[in-house]
């Protein structure tokens, strides 16, 4: 649909900054981003093995998810348990193994015990998922929910169905900037980087 400069002047306007940015919790990251993530945004978050993308993205989730955007984090490499143990495990500052295999001092129980309360105050803008592989499946839940922020962990592990992993990744990407623009939201998409 074509649209009148006129018209997105006004959109603009009319607007609250909420319904533009989210921000990622992170100060300077926020700073130097004007604010946030933005909704209609494709981001890429990558990095080599080990560099801290899913505990970056993870942390990015869960705290714009408690400014009560509804948001999905979509897990192709690890589990649910391994993704809320170490949002658990931020909170209480206890590491997530010791957490999933509960060998905990009686102060790192209570620790994890309150962070669990507080962060199921957020529950309704938490959504997890770790069995979709198919870029058509993960579409339709991001579709049909209305999430306003998503997070995609990893980009090379969604099927798409393409003859090799570039055009895959090409689709993908194309794809999901689709999505984010068609319903206002924000995307993020880890990838991993080659080692060399």
């Amino acid at each position: 649909k074509t649209m009148k400069l006129k018209e997105i002047i006004e959109s603009i306007r009319t607007k609250k900054p909420e319904d533009y940015v989210m921000p990622t919790g992170f100060r300077e990251l926020d700073e130097f981003l004007d604010g946030g993530f933005f909704r209609k945004e494709l981001v890429v978050v990558g990095a080599a093995t080990g560099a801290g993308k899913s505990l970056f993205s993870a942390q990015v989730f869960l705290n714009i998810a408690k400014k009560c955007f509804k948001s999905a984090y979509f897990s192709l490499e690890i589990s649910n348990e391994m993704i809320v143990s170490r949002l658990v495990g931020q909170v209480a500052n206890v590491k997530p193994s010791k957490i999933m295999r509960g060998w905990l001092t009686p102060e790192e129980f209570k620790r994890k015990h309150d962070a669990e309360i507080s962060l199921q105050v957020y529950e309704d803008s938490l959504n997890f998922y770790d069995t979709l592989y198919k870029f058509k499946d993960i579409e339709k839940e991001i579709v049909e929910n209305k999430y306003e922020f998503v997070v995609i962990d990893f980009i090379q592990n969604v099927i798409a169905e393409q003859k090799d992993e570039y055009s895959n990744l090409t689709l993908i990407s194309i794809e999901l900037q689709r999505i984010a623009k068609e319903n206002n939201c924000c995307i993020v998409i880890v990838s991993q980087l080659s080692n060399m």
